[in-house]
C-alpha cells in the first residue's frame, strides 16, 4: 500500500490498543490488505498477532462442519 510502512505505531504503553488493531476493528479489508503487505516484508514484529489469531479461530469455527 503506498504510504504505509508498517502496522505498528510508537509504543505509549502495552495498554493502548494499536494502530493495527483499531484498523481491523473498522476496516477490516484495509486491514488485510496492510497484513499481506506486512507479511510479504516478513515484518513479523509488526504483524497485528492478536487479530490474526482471532481470524484463524473464527475461519475454523466458520468451517468446522466440513472437518468432521
Amino acid at each position: 500500500m503506498p504510504g504505509v510502512t508498517s502496522m505498528r505505531e510508537p509504543s505509549a504503553g502495552a495498554v493502548r490498543e494499536t494502530r493495527a488493531r483499531r484498523l481491523y476493528r473498522a476496516d477490516a479489508w484495509t486491514w488485510s490488505r496492510e497484513l499481506a503487505d506486512v507479511l510479504r516484508r516478513r515484518d513479523f514484529g509488526a504483524v497485528d498477532w492478536d487479530s490474526v489469531i482471532e481470524e484463524i479461530e473464527d475461519a475454523g469455527n466458520r468451517h468446522s462442519d466440513v472437518w468432521t
